[in-house]
């Protein structure tokens, strides 16, 4: 598809070095105020956001090994109050090997609703493991968000036992 008349990113830079005799490949990506909200398949979940993202990436003995990390000090859900999902700062570590992989993003710091968590997602040969640590989480931010998802005949009784 393509991409719509606004500015999807600020800035994008790849540098890299590739040796085709030994199968080495060293290469670093930056990418600069990705607005997601600008992609028409994205347009629907997102109205703006502000992400920086750089990774760098080296592919040695068919192995490809991923270090990443990244910033969003704008992420604006469609229908969700503004002020949610800012401040956001990741930073994560990955491999892919032989139909095999496995990405940990530790840490994960949202400053809205107040959360540090830690994500590990990987596939062996046969199993797809994923597990998530929120070792913070700021119940009297996250309350508010949670009755946005709830029906209306939940409501009263969500509200009642928030007291």
């Amino acid at each position: 598809g393509s991409i719509s008349n606004g500015e999807v990113l600020k800035e994008i830079a790849l540098k890299g070095r590739f040796n085709y005799a030994s199968s080495f490949l060293e290469t670093s990506l930056l990418v600069k105020e990705i607005d997601l909200g600008q992609i028409p398949r994205l347009k629907k979940i997102f109205s703006k956001t502000k992400i920086n993202l750089q990774a760098r990436l080296a592919l040695e003995k068919q192995r490809l090994d991923l270090l990443f990390f990244g910033k969003a000090p704008k992420v604006i859900f469609k229908g969700l109050p503004a002020k949610l999902y800012s401040c956001t700062y990741f930073q994560g570590l990955g491999y892919f090997q032989n139909g095999t992989f496995e990405i940990k993003i530790d840490p994960i710091e949202l400053s809205f609703p107040k959360t540090k968590a830690r994500l590990t997602f990987s596939k062996d040969k046969q199993n797809y493991k994923f597990l998530l640590k929120v070792p913070f989480l700021r119940a009297e931010e996250v309350l508010p968000v949670v009755e946005l998802f709830l029906p209306e005949r939940v409501l009263p009784y969500f509200k009642a036992v928030k007291k």
